[in-house]
C-alpha cells in the first residue's frame, strides 16, 4: 500500500460563547467573543488491491495573534533594515558629491575642470575674448599640469601685462616633444589675451619695459626669475619646459582675471 500525503488550509471562523462567571449574569449579559480558526486538512493518496483511494482528514487549528514579544523582534527587524538602507543612501550621496568635487577645483578665483583624455589627463578651464575684428568668443584652455602643483614653482616679481613677448632660448628644449606643446600653447593661449608672442634671437631685455622678455634656459632648479623691469629667466630643469611655462601662464591668468 502506498500513501501520499498532500495537505491544504482553509480560513475559518469559530464564535465561543464566555463562560458565565460564578455570580451569575443575565441571558443577555453573556457576550461572545470571535475566535480566527484555520482549517488544515491533509489529503492521502492510498493505493490498496491495485486501487487508490483519496482519504481528506480535516481539523480546525486556533490562529493565535502575534504576541508581544514577537512585535518587538519585528519591529526591531524592520528598524535595522531602515538603517541600513539610510546607511547606503548616505554613502551614495557622500560618494557623488566627493566624485564630483575631485573632478573640479577652484584656483586663484579660477574654476577648473579636470579632463582624461586617454592617457592624458587635461586642467581645463576658460575665459571671454575679443577678435581684432571685435567679434566675443569663449577661449578654452587646456593645461597639461595641475595649476595646484605649478603654485609650488617659484615666480620672482610681479606680472604687467604688454601688447608684445619676446620668447628666446638658449637651449634646444624638446624633451620627447613637450617643448613643442608649451610654446604652442604659449603663444596661442597669449595671442588669445591680446598679446603677440615673437621669438627674436637679437631682442634682449628692454630697460623701458616696453615688451616682455623671457629667455628659456636650463637651471639646477626649476624656477622664475626676474631679471629686469618686466624681463624673466625661466630656468627649467629635469625638462620640465611645460612646468615652467604654465606656471608664467598662470601669472597672467591670474592678473587678467584680478582686473577684469
Amino acid at each position: 500500500m502506498a500513501e501520499r500525503k498532500k495537505s491544504k488550509k482553509k480560513p475559518k471562523k469559530e464564535v465561543k460563547k464566555a463562560k458565565e462567571s460564578k455570580v451569575g449574569k443575565k441571558p443577555e449579559e453573556i457576550k461572545t467573543e470571535e475566535t480566527k480558526t484555520e482549517e488544515v486538512c491533509n489529503v492521502f493518496e492510498v493505493e490498496k488491491d491495485g486501487r487508490e483511494k483519496i482519504v481528506e482528514s480535516c481539523a480546525d487549528v486556533e490562529e493565535k495573534p502575534a504576541g508581544e514579544k514577537q512585535i518587538k523582534e519585528q519591529n526591531k527587524i524592520l528598524r535595522n533594515i531602515l538603517i541600513g538602507v539610510g546607511i547606503f543612501v548616505l554613502f551614495f550621496i557622500v560618494g557623488f558629491y566627493f566624485t564630483a568635487s575631485v573632478k573640479n577645483f577652484e584656483y586663484n578665483n579660477m574654476k577648473f575642470d579636470i579632463v582624461k583624455e586617454k592617457k592624458i589627463t587635461f586642467y581645463h578651464t576658460s575665459f571671454p575674448m575679443t577678435y581684432e575684428s571685435g567679434e566675443k568668443a569663449i577661449y578654452n584652455l587646456f593645461l597639461r599640469k595641475d595649476p595646484r602643483k605649478l603654485n609650488e614653482i617659484p615666480f620672482e616679481g610681479d606680472f604687467v601685462p604688454s601688447e608684445m613677448i619676446v620668447v628666446n632660448s638658449s637651449e634646444n628644449f624638446n624633451c620627447d616633444g613637450d617643448g613643442v606643446i608649451a610654446i604652442a600653447n604659449f603663444n596661442n593661449i597669449f595671442n588669445a589675451l591680446g598679446t603677440q608672442v615673437v621669438n627674436d634671437p637679437n631682442a634682449s631685455c628692454d630697460k623701458y619695459g616696453r615688451y616682455i622678455y623671457i629667455n628659456l634656459q636650463k637651471g639646477d632648479k626649476t624656477e622664475i626669475k626676474n631679471i629686469g623691469k618686466n624681463c624673466y629667466n625661466l630656468n627649467i630643469n629635469n625638462c620640465e619646459v611645460l612646468d615652467a611655462t604654465e606656471r608664467f601662464l598662470l601669472e597672467a591668468l591670474k592678473y587678467r582675471n584680478d582686473n577684469s
